[in-house]
């Protein structure tokens, strides 16, 4: 029963958005992993996760940054370096009206500063050991700079890969960003609803300390040791998540498929055995104060 206090202790600590780090925590990095994220994808993922969740999609449809994020080879670190460095929006006031549109908070009813404000302090705090990203206002604007001069949605366009709706291979994404940059890219997707399709979610772009485009590659990414995200395509290895069994979908507006009664009697009948449970749990908790 103490161990159930314990637990509900902990994962309220990780709702809260909780990091402790360890005064030892090396806070240095090798390089910078920059995502872009198409909207839509990211849009039909906030709304399948609650009926009452809605989006802000930029106006003119374009990929926007999910985050510029200073990674150690073979880590998904560091984070959180400094908890003294809060966010301070004033700071980054000039440049408000170019975060609205290029590093957009797709989630609508949350606060606008609140996407900003969470990649500063995990990401941000860490990249301010690198002298051109010293200071908040720095690395919110050159996240700005990436994207636009290395426009996803304008990259993909120009190979005649269009948010239409239409189904593209990952060969086809990665080729038009190698191609054209370069230098190979990670490309992420998401298998979303009923029916199960494979969306185009990310981009992601490798940077040294120099700020110059590298190669990402295997040697960097501490993930794709895991089979399924490295693949040997046509043009040699491709980083990517993406499932070589299903198309990969790039929607240009929030499709909506027809539900089927059945759908809806499961759903109902899931929200009432996870309320059931959740009174179960809050049960024991009372019982566990009174003993």
């Amino acid at each position: 029963m103490r161990w159930n206090f314990a637990y509900l202790i902990l994962v309220i600590c990780l709702e809260a958005r909780c990091a402790i780090a360890a005064f030892d925590q090396d806070t240095s990095w090798d390089y910078i992993l920059y995502v872009q994220h198409w909207p839509i994808t990211v849009c039909m993922q906030w709304m399948e996760k609650s009926a009452n969740n809605n989006c802000t999609i930029p106006v003119n449809y374009q990929w926007t940054v999910h985050g510029s994020w200073p990674t150690k080879i073979g880590t998904d670190g560091p984070q959180y370096c400094n908890s003294t460095w809060n966010f301070n929006r004033t700071v980054i006031e000039p440049i408000e009206s170019e975060l609205e549109q290029y590093w957009t908070n797709i989630e609508a009813n949350t606060e606008l500063e609140s996407f900003w404000e969470h990649e500063w302090k995990k990401h941000g705090t860490c990249a301010v050991n690198l002298k051109t990203l010293n200071n908040e206002f720095n690395y919110f604007n050159e996240a700005i700079t990436w994207a636009k001069y290395y426009s996803i949605g304008d990259i993909l366009a120009m190979h005649e890969i269009h948010p239409d709706g239409s189904a593209y291979s990952i060969q086809q994404i990665h080729d038009a960003i190698k191609s054209t940059l370069g230098v190979n890219p990670v490309i992420e997707c998401v298998v979303h609803g009923k029916p199960k399709m494979s969306l185009l979610s990310e981009i992601r772009l490798c940077f040294n300390k120099s700020l110059s485009l590298i190669d990402c590659d295997i040697d960097k990414m501490h993930y794709l040791f895991l089979d399924e995200y490295l693949y040997d395509l046509e043009d040699g290895q491709i980083l990517t998540d993406c499932s070589l069994k299903r198309p990969i979908m790039y929607f240009g507006e929030i499709p909506h498929f027809k539900r089927n009664i059945r759908d809806e009697e499961l759903e109902e009948q899931q929200k009432y055995l996870s309320q059931m449970g959740q009174l179960y749990q809050f049960l024991q908790f009372l019982i566990w104060l009174t003993l």
